[in-house]
Parts: structure tokens; C-alpha cells; sequence
């Protein structure tokens, strides 16, 4: 019943000759998993945990795999653009057992793969663009699980540090975010949003990745890097917003109409009619 691998490739031979009866040997250049990630996956980690006795579980098992090898008519194609045009094609085409999340499909990108390169380039951070893309170095222990920023958390944690609250919280981020490519690469945003994830880190709840776990926690953040000096400790910030949050909830509970209709009304950057 499953769906098998479709891998696409630049090129593909298949040779015969290789002095085995009913067997050949396949080469593939450049392959690509565009469907059947999760079984091939599934396949790897069965086959790592008992080396010892893989040939023996596996034998007599097949699974289908279909490869597709990418040949342009011309030299003038944009082979980049009708590489992926075709990626998210077949992959919609061919995927009817389980399906592929709109957010997946998206993250392929040019786009998001220049953000994934940037962000570890620059910052060191590990942005996970693909669900389950570093599950490798996790189980392999390269890397921890903490160390992996979420493509949705990295958005919210980015639109928090602009003051862009109501946006953060929205569900399906990954999908309907209005950002564009400029606001995402812009230099200060990225140096707004490293410093709105060093405090988050240390504000947010373990293991919570629900948005409304950690609303309050964007908040909190926003106000930390707004409202607060960069050139302190994470600790003095930490304190010192968590002063003014407290303040906020005061003013809130007293006027509460007052400070809804003005955090509505006022744009981003600030919240005017409130002091803190």
C-alpha cells in the first residue's frame, strides 16, 4: 500500500553488466526525494539501529521508486525555475496517500533556502525549513533538539520583534505571512529578530511550541527589546520587562477599554496611551 520514492535526477544510467544474475547497478546523478521522504527516512533509521541483522530484515522486501531524470530541450531554459516548477508538480501529482502540507511545498523556495542560509551563515542558528529536516543530527546526536529554530516560531519570534503582534499569533504562519523576501533578509530585522530569540529562549516555557502557550511570551519579548537597553545583560532586560509587563496588566485591568482601542488603533512600533 505504499506510495514508494519518486526521485528526480539530472541524469540516470542503468548498467547490467555487473556479473550478477537479475541485478544491475543504477547510477543517478544529483538525486532528489521530491516524494516518499518519510519512507526513505523510516528505511534509514530501520537499517541504523541493527546493522548486524538489516540484510536479514530487509531481504525480500521491495519498495517502488519511480526516477525522473530532468533533460532540458534547450540550453536557453532556466533549468532552476523549471526544476522546482516541476518539483512542486510532481509532487502534487504523485501524493495521494498522505498529504503534503501547503507549508512543505512552499518551503522549497529559493527564497527560504537563502533565509536557512543566512541565518546559519550569520547567527549560527539552526532554521528548520523542512519539518523534521535535522531528525539526522538529533537522533545521531550532532546536534540537540533545543539547538533547531522552527520555520512557524521563527516568523513569530521575526514579526514579534517588529511589533507586529497580532500577526505572530496568527495560525498557519508559515502560509499567510505577509512578509517579503527584503523584510526577512533586511539586516536590522535580522538583528532585531537574534535578539528577540536570544530573550525568548530564555522567556519561553520548555517544550511549548503551541501559539497560544507562548502569546504572552511575544509580548514580553516585544517589550524586552523595545523597551529595554541592548547594551545590558539578558538578565537586567529579563527583569526590567518584566516590570513593565506587570505594569501593563495594571493599566490594562484599569482601563481596559482605553488600552485595547489604543494597542488597535496605534501601528507597531509602540503602544500610545500607555506609559510604561
Amino acid at each position: 500500500m505504499n506510495n514508494g520514492l519518486t526521485i528526480l535526477s539530472n541524469e540516470t544510467n542503468i548498467n547490467e553488466r555487473i556479473g550478477q544474475h537479475n541485478k544491475a547497478q543504477l547510477r543517478i546523478l544529483n538525486p532528489q526525494i521530491i516524494n516518499g521522504g518519510q519512507t526513505a527516512y523510516t528505511l534509514g533509521r530501520a537499517m541504523n539501529e541493527d546493522r548486524a541483522t538489516a540484510e536479514e530484515r530487509f531481504a525480500g522486501k521491495e519498495v517502488l521508486t519511480k526516477i525522473i531524470t530532468l533533460t532540458p530541450k534547450n540550453a536557453s531554459v532556466d533549468t532552476l525555475d523549471e526544476r522546482n516548477r516541476l518539483i512542486r508538480e510532481i509532487s502534487e501529482a504523485t501524493n495521494r496517500q498522505s498529504p503534503v502540507v501547503n507549508a512543505d511545498r512552499l518551503s522549497n523556495d529559493p527564497n527560504y533556502l537563502k533565509i536557512q542560509k543566512v541565518l546559519y551563515e550569520n547567527y549560527g542558528i539552526l532554521y528548520e525549513r523542512k519539518r523534521g529536516e535535522f531528525s539526522d543530527g538529533i537522533g545521531s546526536g550532532y546536534i540537540k533538539d533545543a539547538e533547531v529554530l522552527e520555520r512557524n516560531l521563527f516568523l513569530r519570534i521575526f514579526l514579534s520583534a517588529l511589533g507586529k503582534l497580532d500577526a505572530a499569533r496568527r495560525r498557519k504562519i508559515f502560509t499567510s505571512h505577509e512578509l517579503a523576501i527584503d523584510d526577512l533578509l533586511d539586516e536590522r530585522n535580522l538583528e532585531k529578530f537574534v535578539d528577540a530569540y536570544q530573550l525568548f529562549k530564555r522567556l519561553a516555557p520548555r517544550n511549548t511550541n503551541a501559539p497560544k502557550k507562548y502569546k504572552d511570551v511575544l509580548a514580553k519579548v516585544y517589550i524586552c527589546t523595545e523597551k529595554t537597553s541592548f547594551e545590558k545583560s539578558i538578565e537586567d532586560r529579563i527583569g526590567e520587562g518584566g516590570l513593565l509587563w506587570s505594569r501593563l496588566l495594571e493599566l490594562v485591568a484599569m482601563k481596559r477599554e482605553e488600552c485595547v482601542s489604543a494597542w488597535n488603533v496605534d501601528p507597531p512600533g509602540g503602544v500610545t496611551g500607555v506609559q510604561f
